[in-house]
């Protein structure tokens, strides 16, 4: 193969996955969920105008984040005070805000017909989400092999593998006295 066309696939495969990221990093998370979980109003925007469309729709979403941040905004007195504290606040104030914008302008809920038991994700008996390789603190603190045996993902334990190992080497220098 020629230097010439390694470099084009290159290229186009760039510009392939560069499509959607060009709509800015709000524009492309919209777009990738209205495809995935609202695909007749993501189909009634003409192709023509999708990335127009959200690229548009990036800009309300950050300039509608960059609104309500303000009003999540920590007193200024606070960064003369303690600039750590204040510093923590303003981030905490942006991702309150961006949480909160996102629900409302790109995380939709999805068609009917396309919720499903296996897409939704684990939650407690308070709402809050449960993360699948989550572990108790307790197990946390147990080596990998011995959580394994205790939820039954091991037969053996390092242990008895080197109980038994001794006791085969016993029973053989048994055998050989004999």
């Amino acid at each position: 193969m020629n230097q010439s066309s390694f470099h084009s696939r290159i290229c186009s495969r760039r510009l392939r996955s560069n499509l959607m990221t060009d709509l800015g990093p709000y524009g492309t998370m919209a777009a990738r969920h209205m495809a995935r979980w609202q695909p007749s109003a993501y189909a009634a925007i003409p192709a023509a105008d999708r990335d127009r469309y959200f690229r548009e729709l990036d800009e309300q979403i950050a300039d509608a984040i960059q609104n309500r941040e303000r009003s999540l905004k920590p007193p200024c007195s606070l960064q003369e005070s303690d600039f750590l504290a204040y510093v923590g606040q303003m981030n905490m104030a942006h991702l309150m805000a961006e949480e909160a914008v996102l629900a409302e302008m790109v995380y939709l809920p999805p068609e009917p017909g396309l919720e499903s038991e296996a897409d939704e994700p684990m939650t407690d008996e308070t709402g809050a989400f449960i993360d699948p390789g989550w572990r108790s603190p307790a197990t946390v603190m147990m080596s990998d092999e011995d959580w394994e045996y205790q939820h039954g993902l091991r037969m053996f334990s390092e242990d008895d593998v080197e109980y038994e190992r001794e006791r085969a080497a016993e029973r053989r220098a048994e055998g050989e006295k004999d």
